[in-house]
Formats: structure tokens, C-alpha cells, sequence
């Protein structure tokens, strides 16, 4: 009986990192003023290496995407950024890898992007919507 204890303690501490490990996408909230330029920064914390990226953001009001401000950072190689309006205040942000190259590092940045502010002043919660952190098998791999 202590033997069969013994391997079931094995076995869950040898499977923790796999319970626990995070593949995390988050961007910045940022605070505005009124006709005012911000950059906003994508992170990913992955513990499995990923080749793409989509997510949607949806802006407040009043605030606008400068067109062709979307960067990748140092964590690409050969990856592609595109951005596309859904409608008005709504963006969806795509990479990939035509070569199915994975970004670089665990931890990090790996896109930003600017838009334009309205009449509001203030600190604004941006949020992601729709996340994808794609594998090298297209599966979504994230987790929060």
C-alpha cells in the first residue's frame, strides 16, 4: 500500500509542470489624454513555443488605429504582423510564420501598435478578445 502512495506522489509531482504551465497573453492598460498618441504593448509568457499569434482588441470610444503602426518586436524572425478594422473600434491583430518558425524567448513583448485618442481623458482598461497563441501544430495553446 505504501508503495502504490509512494508512486501516485511521484507521479503528480512529475506531472505538476504540465498542470501548471501558463501560456499567458496580455496588453497594457494606458492612460490618455485628449488628442493624444499611445502604444500599446502585447506580452506573451509562453512555456510552449508558438509560431502565431491573433487577438482582437476593442477600443474605446472615440479612439482610433494609426494606420501601419503595428510592429512585431525582437521575439520574431520571420513573422508577419497584419491588422485588420472589423468595424469601427474593433481590431483584429494577426502574425505568423510563412515558415512555421517560432517566436523567440518565454517572456516578453511581442507586438505593439498606436492609436489615436478622442475627447476622453483618463486611464482605459484594454482588453483582448478572441486570443489565439497558435503551436506548430495550429493548435490554440493558451491558457489565460
Amino acid at each position: 500500500m505504501k508503495r502504490i502512495i509512494k508512486i501516485l506522489l511521484v507521479v503528480l509531482f512529475t506531472n505538476t509542470s504540465v498542470l501548471y504551465s501558463q501560456n499567458i497573453m496580455q496588453i497594457n492598460d494606458t492612460s490618455a489624454y485628449t488628442n493624444d498618441t499611445v502604444v500599446l504593448t502585447v506580452e506573451i509568457m509562453n512555456e510552449v513555443p508558438f509560431i502565431s499569434f491573433q487577438f482582437d482588441v476593442i477600443m474605446p470610444e472615440n479612439f482610433n488605429y494609426i494606420p501601419n503602426t503595428a510592429v512585431l518586436t525582437n521575439r520574431s524572425l520571420d513573422h508577419i504582423v497584419n491588422v485588420t478594422e472589423i468595424s469601427d473600434h474593433h481590431l483584429r491583430i494577426l502574425s505568423y510564420s510563412l515558415n512555421n518558425s517560432t517566436f523567440l524567448g518565454n517572456s516578453g513583448p511581442v507586438t505593439k501598435f498606436s492609436l489615436k485618442t478622442g475627447n476622453p481623458e483618463g486611464i482605459f482598461d484594454m482588453q483582448l478578445q478572441q486570443v489565439i497563441i497558435g503551436d506548430s501544430l495550429s493548435q490554440n495553446i493558451v491558457d489565460s
